[in-house]
Formats: C-alpha cells, sequence, structure tokens
C-alpha cells in the first residue's frame, strides 16, 4: 500500500518534498497559504492533492486534518514544513503573543 502523506507549506518551501514523496509512489497532500502556489504544485506534480491552509489558524489547522482524512483516507507520514517568521530574540524577551503564533 502507498504511503499518504501530508505536507504543510508544500507548494512553496516543502513542493520538492511533496514531489520525492509522489515519485516514490506516495499519494500526497500538500496545504499552503498560496492558492496560487497550489494550482502550480497540482501541475507539477501529479496526482497532488491541495488545500489551502494558513497553520497559523487553528480552524485552519482543524480543518487540513479533516481534509487529509477526506483526500488520502488519514495521513500516514506528516510533514510539518511550515514556518512562521517573525520577532527574533532570546526568550526573555519574547512577545507571549508572538511566541504562540
Amino acid at each position: 500500500m502507498a504511503q499518504r502523506v501530508l505536507v504543510t507549506a508544500g507548494a512553496s518551501i516543502g513542493k520538492e518534498i511533496a514531489r520525492t514523496f509522489a515519485a516514490n509512489g506516495a499519494t500526497v497532500c500538500v496545504c499552503d497559504i498560496d492558492a496560487e502556489a497550489l494550482d502550480t504544485a497540482a501541475k507539477d506534480i501529479p496526482g497532488l492533492k491541495t488545500v489551502v491552509c494558513d497553520v497559523s489558524k487553528r480552524q485552519d489547522i482543524e480543518r487540513i486534518v479533516a481534509a487529509s482524512v477526506e483526500a488520502l483516507g488519514g495521513p500516514d507520514v506528516r510533514v510539518n514544513n511550515a514556518g512562521i517568521s517573525g520577532q527574533t530574540g532570546s526568550v526573555e524577551v519574547a512577545d507571549p503573543d508572538q511566541w504562540r503564533r
């Protein structure tokens, strides 16, 4: 049975991860905040499933989990690749709201 893979930020910084899994026979679903990049990725990677998602928003995360179950039957592998650029500095001076994001 082929692996079922969910890749966050899979249309941008994770696109090659998604491509590699797909090339090795996996069924791949990617989420990304960029709908245009998702369209391009779907054209570039045969069979790729895509979902728009902003992983900084809890409701989007809950929605992507449900969407990946629907698209894949449930993921075997999750690549938590998305990141958010924000403030830098030591923990002692970090804004708790920004840290949580």
